[in-house]
């Protein structure tokens, strides 16, 4: 996973592809500026997911749904990365695994 066109103090992503996204949308100190369309590796098709992801971004964006705290995003990160490490292999292309 590479972001080139962003500086790392904005989004660093590890050589093995870690990257703290809350729920593989926003970015936790960014949200609601930065977000994420499209970042996961998925079974079946890509575009309903990005389509959901999408609807949500602009509800956020108009300010009709919330965001949770930083802490809790981070947690709820934390939580999820640990669950993709109890059911897949430490592989770089599990890390955004859905």
């Amino acid at each position: 996973i590479k972001f080139s066109f962003l500086d790392e103090a904005i989004l660093r992503v590890s050589p093995d592809n870690d990257i703290d996204v809350y729920k593989y949308v926003f970015l936790p100190a960014q949200s609601p500026t930065i977000s994420m369309v499209g970042l996961v590796q998925q079974v079946g098709a890509l575009m309903p997911i990005s389509e959901l992801q999408s609807r949500w971004i602009c509800q956020v964006l108009q300010g009709n749904v919330g965001l949770p705290s930083q802490r809790k995003m981070l947690a709820d990160i934390a939580a999820k990365k640990a669950a993709i490490r109890s059911r897949y292999l430490a592989r770089a292309r599990h890390t955004i695994q859905v």
